[in-house]
C-alpha cells in the first residue's frame, strides 16, 4: 500500500510540475517576446 501510495503522489507532483512549467513558460516566453516587439523597431532606427 505504501508503494503505491507513494508513486501515485510522486505522479501527482510530476503532473502539478508539468502545468507550473508549461505556465511559466509561457509567462517567460510572453515576457521575453514582447520586450523583443518594442525595443526590435528602436533597434532598426537609424
Amino acid at each position: 500500500m505504501k508503494q503505491i501510495d507513494g508513486s501515485s503522489r510522486h505522479r501527482a507532483r510530476v503532473g502539478a510540475g508539468a502545468v507550473l512549467d508549461l505556465a511559466t513558460r509561457k509567462i517567460v516566453g510572453w515576457a521575453m517576446r514582447d520586450p523583443m516587439r518594442v525595443e526590435m523597431p528602436k533597434a532598426n532606427r537609424p
